[in-house]
C-alpha cells in the first residue's frame, strides 16, 4: 500500500473526542485582512459546478439513524479494534513522552491465525495516530520486526495525552482491515468535544491551494473531486495525494471516533484528483489532504458536512 510521509505536528485533527481550539482560517486577523489558510474571495478559485449539494440532500442536521442503513454507514470506520472477523491486539501502552517510540500490534485474522507480511499488500500496514485534543497527527507504515506475527510502527509521540490509533491495510488481496484503538502517552486525557461552525472547502497553505468539490454522503459511498492550484491556477504536473478524515461531530453516540482513510489519489495534469469517500456518518469531518507536490508533502485541512 502507498502511503504519503506526513510532517511531525498539526493543530487539528478531528476526532468525536477533544477540546476544540479554532482551526487555522478560522478567525479574521484585526486589520480585516483574509483568515490564515483561505484566500481572499476575489482570488479564491471559482466553483466550476456552482452549487455541487446533490438533488434531495438530507438537512444538516439529519441523525445518523436517519439514513437508509445507518449501519452500513458505519462499515469500515476504524470503530473498534474487532471487524469482520479481524482483531487488533495492541503490544504497548501507555507510552512514555519521547521523541520516538515504536508502536507495536499484532492482527488476528478470522481463523485466530495472526496476520504476517506475506499476506498483507505491500508487506505492510499504515498506522495513523490522532491525539484527542487535536493538536498533533502522525502516519507510519509498519513492518513485521523480529517476531514475524507482531507489527512495528516508529512514530513521534512527544506529546502527552490519549491518542486513537488506526491500522489499514488489505489482508490477503481481500480484505481491506481497517481497526482502531485507543493508546495512552504520559497520563493520556479524555477532553470535550470538538464542533465547527462551518464548512471549508478551499484552504491555502501558503503556496498551494486545495478545493473540494462534492460532498459525502450518509448511505453510501461518494466521489468527490480535489483540485491543486498553484497562485490560483490549476497545477499541470501530477503527483499523490492523501486523504485522512475525522468526524467532528455527529448525532448518534455509536460515531464516536469514526475514522475514513481512501486509497491514494494520483493528480492528473489538470490538477485534479478523484476521491471515493465511504458511506460517512452524518454530520462535520475534518479532511486532511497530504499531497506530494514538487518533492515535498502539503497539508491541508478541509472541513465538509455528510448528509
Amino acid at each position: 500500500m502507498k502511503s504519503v510521509t506526513i510532517a511531525a505536528s498539526i493543530s487539528a485533527a478531528a476526532l468525536l473526542l477533544g477540546a476544540c481550539t479554532a482551526p487555522a482560517g478560522d478567525t479574521a486577523p484585526a486589520d480585516g485582512s483574509a483568515p490564515a489558510g483561505t484566500l481572499p474571495a476575489d482570488e479564491a478559485p471559482a466553483d466550476p459546478e456552482g452549487d455541487d449539494s446533490p438533488a434531495g440532500e438530507m438537512d444538516e442536521d439529519t441523525a445518523i439513524g436517519d439514513a437508509a442503513d445507518p449501519t452500513a454507514a458505519l462499515e469500515g470506520l476504524a470503530l473498534a479494534d474487532t471487524e469482520a472477523g479481524y482483531t487488533l491486539l495492541p503490544q504497548s501502552s501507555p507510552f512514555g513522552i519521547e521523541e520516538q517510540v515504536e508502536f507495536e500490534f499484532a492482527v488476528l485474522g478470522p481463523d485466530g491465525v495472526p496476520v504476517d507480511a506475506d499476506r498483507v499488500a505491500d508487506g505492510e500496514f499504515t498506522v495513523t495516530l490522532v491525539s484527542h485534543d487535536l493538536e498533533e497527527l502522525r502516519r507510519a507504515t509498519a513492518d513485521t520486526g523480529q517476531d514475524a506475527d507482531v507489527w512495528v510502527a516508529a512514530v513521534d509521540l512527544r506529546y502527552e495525552g490519549t491518542w486513537r490509533a488506526v491500522v489499514d491495510g488489505t489482508v490477503d488481496g481481500v480484505d481491506r482491515v481497517l481497526l482502531g484503538t485507543d493508546v495512552t502517552v504520559g497520563a493520556g486525557s479524555s477532553l470535550a468535544v470538538p464542533s465547527f461552525d462551518e464548512e471549508r472547502r478551499l484552504f491555502d497553505d501558503g503556496s498551494y491551494q486545495v478545493e473540494l468539490s462534492g460532498r459525502p454522503q450518509s448511505d453510501a459511498p461518494q466521489p468527490v473531486t480535489v483540485t491543486v492550484f498553484e497562485e490560483g491556477t490549476a497545477i499541470d504536473h501530477g503527483g499523490e495525494l492523501a486523504v485522512v478524515g475525522f468526524l467532528a461531530d455527529a448525532d448518534d453516540a455509536a460515531a464516536q471516533r469514526a475514522a475514513v482513510l481512501p486509497e491514494v489519489a494520483t493528480i492528473g495534469s489538470d490538477g485534479t484528483a478523484e476521491v471515493l469517500l465511504p458511506a460517512m456518518p452524518a454530520g462535520r469531518w475534518l479532511l486532511f489532504v497530504d499531497a506530494d507536490l514538487a518533492g515535498d508533502t502539503h497539508r491541508f485541512e478541509l472541513v465538509v458536512t455528510s448528509s
